[in-house]
C-alpha cells in the first residue's frame, strides 16, 4: 500500500519512478532490481508504519511493478 510513505521511502520511490520513466523498455527484473538498491532496509529509513519490500520470489512483485510502470507514465523529469 502506498497510502503512507516515509521520506526515505518517498525517495526512493521517485528515484524509481524517475528511471522507469526515463527507460521504458526496462525489464521486470531490471525494476525489481532498481527497488531492491534504492528502498530502505532499516527501521530507521523505513519508518514506524512502513514494511519492506516482498522477498524475492513471491508474487505480489508482479503487481508492485506492474503499479510501478502505470504510475512512471506520468512522471515528469525534474529540471533542478
Amino acid at each position: 500500500s502506498f497510502h503512507y510513505v516515509e521520506a526515505g521511502e518517498s525517495l526512493a520511490f521517485w528515484e524509481v519512478m524517475q528511471k522507469v520513466n526515463q527507460s521504458p523498455q526496462m525489464s521486470d527484473g531490471e525494476i525489481k532490481e532498481i527497488m531492491n538498491k534504492v528502498w530502505p532496509r532499516d527501521n530507521e529509513g523505513l519508518g514506524v508504519y512502513s514494511h519492506g519490500l516482498p522477498g524475492p520470489h513471491l508474487g505480489v512483485w508482479d503487481d508492485i511493478i506492474r503499479v510501478v510502470r502505470k504510475i512512471s507514465n506520468g512522471v515528469v523529469t525534474s529540471s533542478c
